[in-house]
């Protein structure tokens, strides 16, 4: 079973190799630029946000939506004033696509007790103790269900930040994956009928059951980033990772 099949080469994945994975997702490799300059809570205040809003992008994430906001997040003048970062945010998002909602997605979370509450961080700690809990609030502030897919990318951002930070031990368990054109993709490559969003969340919760040491940070970073390579991109993908050869187990899956 194909299932089966991709929990066994996950497994064989080595931890270096997967951090270097997260290492090089969209709002890791641009945002990290942002550390420095930012107090965590703030730090993980635009993770949040640049989660919550990344969906009708002008082009490719990595191109059109998180370079390009990283700059204008650098160029904020008062990094230590809250309404300075809302307001960096409007306007970012003023000259973006469907701008509107994004606008007052912005304000609903400035607005929120959990924006403030984040804002007032100095560390990890409070978002690894109420991580779970984060997520609840997070999807009552914008009035959605916490299982939508912006409201788990976004949680998924703040995770990310988390790791660059040096926290990994929180718990990721339950939040589902963002299924996007690529997550869908990759299900149709390996065989998945009929892939709606549910049967797609519910097929990567199953395999994390039985791949220890991951969370759906992880699985997620991966599918997205090797979902559309072709073959030869994928032998270079793994070899870069150190594990060449789970490519070609990778690829004795795949629909021809």
């Amino acid at each position: 079973m194909k299932r089966k099949k991709l929990e066994e080469i996950l497994k064989k994945i080595p931890p270096k190799a997967w951090d270097k994975i997260i290492s090089k997702e969209p709002e890791y490799l641009y945002f990290k630029d942002l550390m420095p300059f930012y107090h965590f809570g703030a730090f993980a205040i635009i993770m949040v946000m640049s989660g919550l809003n990344a969906y009708q992008l002008k082009g490719k994430a990595q191109e059109k939506y998180f370079p390009i906001l990283k700059d204008i997040l650098l160029l904020n003048e008062n990094k230590k004033d809250y309404e300075a970062l809302r307001n960096t945010f409007l306007s970012f998002y003023e000259k973006e696509r469907s701008y509107k909602g994004k606008l007052k997605r912005v304000n609903n979370f400035f607005d929120s007790n959990l924006a403030k509450t984040m804002w007032k961080q100095e560390n990890t700690h409070y978002f690894k103790r109420y991580f779970k809990d984060i997520w609840e609030e997070l999807a009552f502030t914008m009035k959605s269900k916490k299982e939508r897919k912006t409201i788990a990318f976004a949680m998924k951002c703040l995770g990310v930040g988390l790791i660059m930070k040096g926290c990994k031990d929180f718990d990721f368990d339950g939040i589902p994956i963002p299924v996007d054109s690529r997550i869908k993709h990759f299900a149709t490559r390996i065989g998945l009928e009929n892939v709606d969003d549910n049967k797609i969340i519910t097929f990567f919760e199953d395999i994390l059951k039985n791949v220890p040491n991951i969370n759906m940070i992880h699985l997620d970073s991966l599918i997205w980033q090797i979902a559309k390579l072709d073959h030869q991109e994928l032998d270079k993908y793994f070899e870069e990772l150190g594990c060449k050869m789970l490519s070609k187990e990778l690829k004795s899956i795949f629909n021809v």
